[in-house]
């Protein structure tokens, strides 16, 4: 397994380890995932994220052929977030892109996609650089805006989806006003020589506590933020999966881009499925059949678990897109469970927005 450039901290504060889109990364410390997620949501956590792919982009017009993104009207200093379609329409990966100065952006991808998104760059003849120097954290919570400018005096002025370079400890670093909690945050990419130090200065202040990826989960399906392998994949699309607001309204009307026709057919016609939040009487993990209240399958659960913050269990799945009723039943164990139909997010978003 890969290890990322903070492992050692990781082993240090004896956080438990496992296997996740190759690499031994952490899945909580020693005052575990409920306190992790109720601290992030109430202070600032701080995530490694390292094991994601980190890329400058030189050049929008081969990538815009590839993604819905508009790099074109992306202001430089802003962040959008993205993905790769295939011909189907389908989801090779999700990304967040921002734009540096014109023609030059920064994309950060999946850890478990990044070898894949690479290949299909490649193919399709965008210019890019691959970041190997560059560790990438993120502090999130209502709190990381204060502890970022008391540590190192950068971030207060930033709105969300926000990005800018900045000088920390002397050497240059990348920020972006975003995250994967539906908290205020931001995300840093620094460069190796330095950020064993960034992490130190920044978790010894008291108000931060470092977290695992089993803290980053829960937070991100609370705040209805989907995970790619979960509710996309290379057979969801990205309408099914209620992201149509993320395709600007220059691709919706000229698509130009792999797909850009089953997108545009769905948008305008509807889909098969529809991606639901929902509230089930007991946990219900991915892979759960969804029925109607006659017996019939309608779908099935793609991200399930307990909510800290609603403390009860959550989920969201797929259901067929012409069942309209407000409750549905699941089958957990072999035995038929209530569940009730929701809106997402189920904790509603604290970004910064000025």
């Amino acid at each position: 397994m890969a290890k990322t450039i903070l492992y050692d901290i990781h082993t240090k504060l004896n956080a438990k380890i496992a296997s996740f889109a190759g690499y031994d990364m952490p899945i909580n410390y020693e005052k575990g995932i409920i306190f992790e997620h109720n601290f992030t949501r109430n202070n600032a956590g701080l995530f490694d994220v390292s094991h994601m792919g980190q890329v400058v982009i030189n050049g929008s017009d081969a990538f815009m052929k590839i993604a819905q993104v508009d790099l074109k009207a992306l202001k430089i200093g802003k962040q959008c977030y993205g993905f790769f379609t295939n011909e189907n329409g389908g989801v090779i990966d999700d990304f967040m892109i921002a734009k540096v100065a014109e023609e030059k952006f920064f994309l950060v991808v999946n850890a478990g996609c990044k070898d894949k998104d690479f290949a299909h760059m490649e193919k399709h003849k965008v210019d890019f650089d691959i970041i190997e120097n560059m560790g990438l954290i993120a502090l999130q919570g209502p709190l990381a805006r204060k502890v970022l400018d008391e540590v190192f005096k950068v971030g207060s002025d930033m709105k969300f989806l926000d990005f800018k370079q900045v000088e920390i400890m002397g050497k240059k670093c990348t920020i972006s006003c975003s995250g994967y909690t539906g908290e205020d945050g931001y995300e840093i990419s620094i460069p190796f020589d330095i950020i064993h130090e960034v992490v130190f200065k920044l978790i010894a202040h008291e108000n931060v506590e470092l977290c695992g990826l089993g803290a980053r989960d829960s937070l991100r399906l609370e705040a209805g933020l989907c995970l790619y392998g979960h509710e996309l994949d290379n057979e969801t699309t990205p309408i099914e999966a209620g992201l149509l607001w993320a395709v600007p309204k220059s691709r919706r009307e000229n698509g130009g881009f792999i797909g850009d026709e089953v997108i545009t057919n769905q948008i305008k016609n509807g889909v098969k499925k529809k991606l639901k939040a929902i509230l089930p009487s007991i946990p219900a993990r991915e892979g759960v059949e969804i029925y109607d209240n006659n017996g019939n399958l309608i779908g099935k659960i793609t991200s399930g678990t307990y909510s800290p913050c609603l403390k009860a269990p959550i989920a969201c799945g797929y259901i067929n897109s012409d069942y309209n009723e407000e409750t549905v039943k699941l089958k957990v164990r072999d035995k038929m469970i209530d569940g009730k139909i929701t809106t997402l997010p189920f904790v509603k978003h604290n970004y910064f927005r000025g």
